[in-house]
């Protein structure tokens, strides 16, 4: 059996939103990282390694993420390149 291949427009917007979702995960480690180096300037001391949990990191509410998705699929993989 071999799985239903995926249209030009699926494609353009499965791409779309991986490089946005990764765009996402680097700011959000930017801003970590600008907070953390922040606050070792602020105390002098670094107690980084003593957090266990994970500060929260930015997530695109589901019906934007629907909206894009929308947006994103009507995009031609010819053009993702460009909007990229």
């Amino acid at each position: 059996y071999r799985p239903k291949e995926k249209d030009e427009h699926m494609v353009a917007c499965d791409t779309l939103m991986s490089e946005l979702n990764l765009h996402m995960k680097e700011l959000d480690r930017f801003r970590i990282e600008q907070e953390q180096e922040a606050r070792r300037i602020k105390t002098g001391v670094d107690y980084s390694w003593l957090m266990e949990s994970q500060t929260k990191t930015y997530e695109i509410p589901q019906m934007e993420k629907l909206e894009l998705e929308d947006l994103c699929y009507k995009v031609c993989g010819s053009e993702c390149t460009q909007i990229i």
